[in-house]
């Protein structure tokens, strides 16, 4: 989540590691009770909790992020995905590498069931670097969003499919 992130948020950019003491209950008052929001903008979001990961769902499927409708809107992701899942997670990837336990964790709890439930091709499953539009930096200036965002430069997809296959069902 602190690679894309509204400019004016809580969350410490700097922190490396995500925390419930300091993302998740904080987020939701961030959105909910400063900007007013009735739904978070995203439908997962995974952190570390005590001593392991724990997923939380942040918006039903039925509804569509704010967050990604706002960015395809204003041409900085791609249009296709104005309606897609977005799971964040409380890591900053573009400064350490994913933990493995979390991307298992993650494949396990949330998106094999996504899969097989919906029928998504791991082949369509992306990260939010690559369905960013080639300017997407000039895009996020000229339309004056509250967006902020950092690539990913330490999530792996060739990781990420590789322990995927062990929860495909």
């Amino acid at each position: 989540m602190r690679n894309l992130w509204e400019s004016e948020t809580f969350i410490e950019h700097s922190m490396f590691r995500g925390s419930y003491r300091y993302t998740w209950g904080k987020w939701q008052d961030y959105f909910y009770k400063d900007r007013l929001k009735k739904f978070l903008p995203c439908h997962y979001f995974a952190e570390m909790l005590n001593k392991d990961f724990v997923v939380y769902v942040g918006l039903p499927l039925i509804k569509k992020s704010y967050f990604l409708e706002e960015l395809a809107t204003e041409g900085i992701i791609k249009y296709d995905f104005q309606n897609a899942i977005l799971i964040c997670l409380g890591e900053d990837l573009s400064l350490e590498p994913l933990d493995d336990r979390l991307l298992r964790h993650l494949c396990d709890k949330v998106i094999s069931s996504l899969q097989y439930e919906y029928r998504i091709q791991t082949r369509n499953i992306f990260k939010m670097d690559d369905i960013l539009v080639e300017d997407y930096e000039a895009q996020l200036k000229k339309a004056k969003l509250r967006y902020k965002f950092k690539p990913m430069h330490f999530l792996n997809m060739d990781v990420f499919r590789f322990i995927l296959k062990d929860f495909e069902k």
